[in-house]
């Protein structure tokens, strides 16, 4: 937990409406610029593929590029799963709600590298 910078929500956005916070990205830049990792908690109600669509949205328009991201779905449950990937390969993966992301830092200890690699999609 010591390594963990500021926590943001994901909310989903209303493109009619046209609403589109991108907050969450401040915090992740803000976190790697002291070498933190981000966790980002996604609305309930924002599915996986919308999630990954609006993360690199917001991404692009930040001019932010994230090699690899964790996904953790239904902790604490018999159905939890732990992803890392890259957005592309998490893209054919079937994740369920309830879900989120955590960005890792670009500096790593060597055990978290080993950790990550265990969960590499």
């Amino acid at each position: 937990m010591y390594k963990f910078g500021k926590i943001s929500s994901m909310p989903l956005w209303d493109l009619n409406k046209n609403y589109t916070p991108e907050s969450f990205i401040d915090n992740v830049k803000e976190n790697l610029g002291i070498r933190a990792h981000s966790l980002i908690l996604v609305d309930i109600g924002l599915s996986f593929e919308k999630s990954l669509i609006q993360l690199e949205t917001a991404c692009q328009n930040n001019k932010l590029v994230l090699n690899s991201i964790l996904v953790c779905s239904r902790l604490g449950t018999k159905e939890s799963r732990i992803f890392f990937g890259k957005i592309e390969e998490l893209k054919k993966t079937n994740i369920k709600q309830p879900f989120c992301f955590i960005i890792p830092s670009a500096k790593l200890h060597f055990l978290e590298e080993e950790a990550l690699a265990l969960y590499k999609k």
